[in-house]
């Protein structure tokens, strides 16, 4: 699902709930600050998610544990700190680290 560049700022708790079978969600190139594990409830066949080029300035550890089957994030162009991206690298080890 490409939801880029729509200025999107935030995601309400529950909005991909009835989309299970989402493979690949984009969402790159809006204005996000915030990133919430339960934006993404629901979304366990997710493989891939695109959240580079917003204005993402923290992530908590867990918000990807909702989503059992990613193993592709790209975080580019945000402003998260390196401390952050590491240990986001270790606590999801399966996840492409090249694209955190």
């Amino acid at each position: 699902m490409r939801l880029d560049k729509n200025e999107i700022d935030d995601i309400k708790p529950g909005t991909f709930e009835d989309f299970e079978s989402l493979l690949i969600l984009d969402l790159s190139k809006n204005t996000l600050k915030y990133i919430d594990g339960e934006m993404f409830k629901g979304l366990t066949k997710l493989d891939k998610l695109e959240l580079k080029y917003n204005e993402i300035e923290d992530l908590n550890p867990d918000v990807f544990n909702n989503l059992p089957q990613l193993t592709r994030v790209r975080l580019e162009g945000n402003k998260i700190s390196a401390n952050v991206m590491e240990v986001m690298k270790k606590r999801f080890p399966e996840i492409n680290p090249t694209f955190f």
